[in-house]
């Protein structure tokens, strides 16, 4: 009871902030947070069905790991297509190098979010993946490896992230000791065309930065602002004449 009423405080307080600022218009359900497929599927759909019961919505996504999400969760979440025009699943793949997932900590596989895609299309939901840019290590070579797994698989979309280095995360101390950097803007915006050229044309690109709050962030620092980074970036690949999916 206390988890649903938390939703409510959060879908009021989220839509007023967006009647402020936006004014009125379409709306998405978003369980963004931690895990959002995690629990029995009898308590997940008490707790969506109370989420969408506050109004009408566009999109219902769900913010999830590769290896908390088998058929039964994703035949539910489909369920609610007769509410909304589209349902969405995201998942973590963040690189398909195993060796830097390890690394990470992220406790899943590349094969884990293969076969987690598979079972969301079988539903017929969307997929949409993270993918991190810059993790250490990692050259052109894995993200060209990445690109190539999240054709395979066929997603519907992708949201690109810079590395953050934040304060207190496994990768503070070899930021503090030197031994470690986050991607410059001119590094980033290099590892993101790289990505798109390889990417397939109709995938579409839901963010090109990350978001963290800045008291939590070590660097990069003085990265500067999203609008400016993608007016960037477009301008850099009208410039070099390429475009996404050239070198599929």
């Amino acid at each position: 009871e206390r988890r649903k009423i938390s939703i409510l405080e959060q879908i009021r307080h989220g839509s007023a902030f967006l009647d402020r600022r936006y004014g009125q218009g379409g709306r998405s359900i978003y369980f963004q947070a931690f895990t959002s497929t995690f629990g029995s599927a009898e308590v997940l759909k008490e707790l969506y069905d109370c989420a969408l019961s506050t109004g009408t919505y566009r999109e219902f996504i769900v913010s999830t790991r590769s290896d908390c999400l088998d058929s039964g969760i994703a035949d539910l979440l489909a369920s609610y297509k007769k509410q909304v025009d589209e349902v969405w699943v995201e998942l973590g793949l963040q690189t398909a190098n195993d060796s830097t997932l390890a690394a990470l900590g992220r406790g899943e596989t590349v094969d884990q979010f293969v076969r987690s895609c598979e079972i969301a299309q079988r539903s017929s939901l969307r997929c949409s993946a993270h993918v991190i840019l810059g993790l250490p290590g990692e050259s052109y070579e894995h993200i060209a490896r990445t690109a190539a797994i999240l054709r395979q698989v066929k997603v519907d979309a992708v949201k690109i992230h810079n590395l953050h280095i934040v304060a207190g995360s496994r990768y503070f101390q070899e930021y503090e000791a030197g031994v470690l950097t986050a991607p410059s803007p001119q590094r980033h915006l290099d590892y993101t065309i790289y990505l798109l050229r390889r990417l397939s044309k109709d995938m579409m690109i839901q963010r090109f930065v990350s978001d963290t709050p800045r008291h939590r962030l070590a660097a990069p620092r003085d990265f500067g602002d999203k609008h400016t980074f993608v007016r960037t970036l477009m301008a850099t690949m009208k410039d070099r004449q390429v475009i996404q999916g050239d070198l599929v």
